[in-house]
């Protein structure tokens, strides 16, 4: 397979390029946010698989490229019906994506105040849908409002690229995660109602649902803590730091 990015000419010459070349598949990155069907009207049968990532797991791609020499690789088609049940073409490609890597790690949050300095950090787990989480992320982290982020929010205008802090209940997890991709958010941080934390997943139906943004999720310890510093001086936003 080979990997490219959007631009510079078109699609279809793309693909072109690399049959020719010999590839048996071309995935293009995105440079834009979100994604889409692949677009070629001037070529027709191409024989090899085409397809796109956006451009946040096109970097991670890159990445991962960068480190080794050689990576294998599934590419694993879905299919949608009228009511938006999806599902995987191949059944055992369910197996493949159930034994993805999905990672676990720290948050670390530090704020100054005054001359003093409060430091903590609280386990994570990454949910089984969203983008993927670079070793180290360093992100701005807000509260949604409705902090169940169930209903479209009220300070849409603050959470774009930072991480949102959520509330578990009143809907399903993908239905927070609607919610917060629409309003631009970067990361779903969920506070679960105890000190326990399990990884995320979603119905059936949403599995193949475009989620823009990562996911995971924290004890309601880590939750309360967040919240009284967030809540310290008016305070509106927070920094901190995703280490796997």
């Amino acid at each position: 397979a080979i990997v490219t990015k959007r631009g510079f000419c078109s699609f279809g010459q793309k693909a072109v390029n690399a049959k020719n070349a010999g590839a048996e598949s071309v995935i293009f990155i995105n440079t834009l946010p979100g994604n889409f069907h692949v677009p070629a009207p001037s070529v027709q049968d191409i024989e090899i698989s085409v397809s796109m990532i956006n451009s946040k797991d096109g970097s991670l791609l890159i990445e991962a490229l960068q480190k080794e020499n050689y990576k294998n690789g599934l590419i694993v088609p879905y299919l949608c019906d009228e009511t938006n049940d999806c599902g995987v073409v191949v059944p055992d490609h369910d197996d493949w994506i159930s034994n993805l890597q999905r990672y676990e790690g720290t948050l670390v949050v530090k704020k100054s105040s005054n001359s003093n300095v409060f430091t903590d950090s609280f386990s994570f787990l990454q949910a089984e849908f969203g983008y993927s989480i670079a070793s180290k992320e360093a992100w701005e982290i807000v509260l949604a409002e409705p902090l169940d982020a169930c209903n479209p929010l009220n300070n849409s205008n603050d959470v774009s690229n930072k991480a949102v802090l959520v509330s578990r209940g009143s809907c399903e997890f993908g239905t927070k995660a609607s919610v917060l991709t629409y309003a631009g958010a970067g990361m779903m941080v969920l506070v679960n109602n105890s000190t326990d934390i399990f990884r995320m997943g979603v119905e059936q139906r949403d599995r193949a649902y475009n989620f823009n943004l990562s996911a995971i999720q924290i004890g309601s310890d880590a939750g309360e803590t967040l919240m009284w510093l967030l809540n310290q001086q008016n305070s509106t936003s927070l920094s901190v730091e995703i280490v796997r």
